[in-house]
C-alpha cells in the first residue's frame, strides 16, 4: 500500500522522525508500526477510495459505548466493523463482550493486524 510522507496530514507528519524517513529505501514493515500508525494508514486509505469511516480513537475523549471497534467503514455497499490490534495483544473484556453482541446479530467483526490486512479485507469481501 505504501504512503508518501507528503501526502499525511501535518499533525501526522510532525510525528515522523525526518532523519528515519531518509534512511529508509521502503516504509518500515508493518510489526514496526504501531497500533495508532496502522489505523492512521488505514484512515488515509479510507478517505483517499472515497469510503466513508468513523474512526474511534482514544487519543481524544470518546461518546462510543466501552468495546466499539475502532472503525465503522461503509464501502462497497456494506459496512464492515473492523478493530486493530498488534499480533501480541487480545482483545479487552468490553471489546469481546462488543464482538458477540455484534455476532448474536449477524455481525462479523473482523480483527485487523494492519492497515494492509484491513485494506484486503474489504476489498475481498464477497459482498462487494
Amino acid at each position: 500500500m505504501g504512503l508518501n510522507p507528503n501526502d499525511l496530514p501535518e499533525h501526522f507528519k510532525n510525528k515522523i522522525n525526518p532523519r528515519l524517513l531518509a534512511n529508509l529505501p521502503n516504509p518500515p514493515p508493518p510489526l514496526s508500526l504501531s497500533e495508532a500508525d496502522h489505523q492512521a494508514n488505514f484512515a488515509l486509505e479510507c478517505t483517499k477510495r472515497g469510503w466513508r469511516s468513523v474512526w474511534h480513537s482514544l487519543h481524544k475523549p470518546s461518546t462510543a459505548n466501552r468495546g466499539t471497534p475502532d472503525f465503522v467503514v461503509a464501502a462497497l455497499g456494506s459496512t464492515f466493523w473492523i478493530e486493530f490490534k498488534l499480533p501480541h495483544q487480545s482483545l479487552s473484556p468490553d471489546q469481546a463482550a462488543f464482538k458477540k453482541q455484534l455476532a448474536a446479530n449477524g455481525v462479523h467483526l473482523f480483527i485487523a493486524h494492519s492497515a494492509d490486512e484491513a485494506l484486503n479485507f474489504i476489498l475481498n469481501h464477497p459482498n462487494k
